[in-house]
């Protein structure tokens, strides 16, 4: 499932600095929409100065990430500063053909309403797994409030995730699904397009659960690269962030 993809001038943005790690998200939209809810903001009327603010401060935090990981979010923070100048600007009252210039966060807001129809999409389709599908778990019944605190059984971590740090996975589940004959495609460094497309894994197990991977060591992605066929350097640029 995707959204339209991205312009350079559709972005806005509504975040907070706070110590969660960026891969629990998973992309930009998704931070947004968090921070969104977390501040209680009207998402047709985001204040901008501050959350450009509260985004840069959150930036500064994924320093000793992996950049190739973090760039999506990096430019999302140019698109910001670019809606925060735009908004300084004195605007006209009204464009040439009298109709009133439309607000610089308006591509934003719609981009971050796309992304919630398809997040509340993929929800469905997980409800649809459990009850239908795979049928664990025909007699579920949860309240919204139980869904987005995630109380059904299993789970769906995406690649990037604590639990999933390696982001190459996307390729072959791309591949094993067909995901470019549905529009989707990814970059060189595996980030998805259009930039709200949602990739995941479907766990049923009654005991799985989400954890961090931690630190791991030298030997330990040595031995992953040569369980993937992967060139150790290579190997060892993706897993990055969890590198000791």
């Amino acid at each position: 499932m995707s959204e339209c993809p991205p312009s350079s001038s559709d972005f806005e943005s509504a975040p907070d600095a706070y110590s969660v790690k960026l891969d629990s998200f998973e992309g930009p939209l998704d931070l947004l929409i968090h921070l969104i809810k977390k501040h209680e903001v009207n998402i047709y009327d985001i204040p901008i100065a501050l959350i450009t603010q509260q985004y840069l401060e959150y930036i500064e935090m994924m320093t000793e990430l992996n950049l190739d990981t973090v760039g999506e979010f990096l430019v999302m923070a140019a698109t910001l500063i670019h809606i925060k100048s735009k908004m300084l600007l004195p605007r006209p009252e009204s464009a040439d053909d009298g109709e009133p210039e439309e607000d610089p966060r308006e591509a934003l807001v719609r981009r971050l309403l796309e992304h919630q129809k398809f997040k509340a999409a993929a929800e469905l389709l997980h409800e649809r797994v459990r009850r239908e599908y795979w049928g664990y778990a025909m007699q579920e019944r949860h309240s919204p409030e139980e869904l987005i605190a995630e109380k059904y059984r299993g789970i769906r971590p995406a690649p990037g995730y604590p639990a999933c740090p390696d982001h190459t996975e996307k390729g072959p589940l791309f591949e094993l699904l067909g995901a470019p004959e549905a529009g989707l495609a990814l970059t060189e460094s595996f980030a998805m397009l259009p930039a709200a497309s949602v990739c995941g894994f479907y766990f049923s197990h009654p005991h799985s659960h989400y954890f961090a991977v931690g630190k791991i060591g030298e030997d330990q992605a040595e031995d992953y690269a040569r369980r993937k066929a992967l060139d150790p350097e290579q190997t060892r640029r993706w897993l990055a962030p969890v590198l000791a």
